[in-house]
């Protein structure tokens, strides 16, 4: 299960550091500002023009300054050296050192021309189960369809089509009331939560959603949490946390002002409306 943990991070983890390099101006905890504005200033000067001969003179002095820069770096700023240029490379064992607890499982899922693969690690145990991709691509746009057009009968019944294909053949192994999910292809536009463990109708859907089953969140690579978890270890045990507020009165006051049609308002008051917050 490492081998194939490999192979289905290696993908995920150069895209992303791709795209994190890409951004100027990201702080990192436990790194100093002035190292990340070196690092961003070392590398624009290697952006250069072929045919600016002026500027590529001192080239090699630049690239050699970079070299240094980066020495120092992996060994003063290791953990964000790693995440910044480092070999994406991730084991179970460092998941349940960094990311699952007896409280939090990972499902993580690889998607192929004929195949969904969908990795479980728990505390105690991990699996790879294999199911057919027949139907799957299909499936998530029935339900993002049905979203969309707020149509509760088709959603309820695409809901729960997409749970038998991606979610019911590793449900057992899940038993834990919190849940991460590394998607893959097609998943990464599933809302999890709305997936439904049971055949049900509008008036009964809500005692089947995964949201009564599970706390989850959401990784785009288990090596990038786990490289972030590594560098947060040093931070200060002070936390700050910010949550918004839905009171009854404050959803009624925004179905006031939203203007939609009948549809959209019907639904939303009969499924949401008298739901406490």
């Amino acid at each position: 299960m490492d081998r194939f943990l490999d192979l289905t991070e290696a993908d995920r983890s150069i895209l992303l550091k791709s795209r994190l390099n890409d951004f100027a101006g990201i702080r990192f905890a436990g790194v100093p500002d002035s190292i990340i504005t070196r690092e961003g200033q070392l590398l624009a000067a290697l952006d250069l023009e072929p045919e600016d001969r002026a500027a590529t003179e001192d080239l090699a002095e630049r690239e050699q300054e970079l070299a240094d820069f980066l020495t120092r770096l992996s060994k003063e700023h290791p953990d964000y050296f790693n995440l910044r240029y480092g070999e994406p490379h991730v084991s179970i064992s460092d998941l349940r050192k960094r990311l699952v607890t007896p409280e939090q499982s990972l499902l993580a899922y690889a998607i192929t021309g004929e195949h969904v693969y969908m990795l479980v690690v728990r505390a105690d145990t991990a699996a790879l189960v294999q199911a057919p991709n027949k139907g799957l691509a299909e499936a998530v746009k029935a339900l993002n369809d049905a979203v969309a057009s707020r149509d509760a009968a088709a959603y309820t019944k695409s809901a729960h089509a997409l749970y038998q294909l991606a979610f019911a053949p590793v449900a057992k192994l899940l038993t834990t009331q919190r849940l991460l999910i590394i998607p893959d292809g097609a998943m990464h536009t599933v809302n999890f939560e709305a997936l439904l463990d049971a055949p049900c109708t509008p008036a009964d859907f809500r005692s089947h959603l995964l949201l009564q089953r599970y706390a989850i969140a959401y990784l785009l690579s288990a090596t990038t949490a786990v490289q972030f978890a590594d560098l947060a270890r040093d931070r200060t045990k002070g936390v700050l946390a910010v949550a918004p507020g839905f009171t009854d009165e404050l959803k009624q006051d925004y179905l006031a002002r939203v203007q939609d049609d009948p549809r959209h308002q019907r639904f939303f008051s009969t499924t949401f409306g008298n739901r406490s917050p």
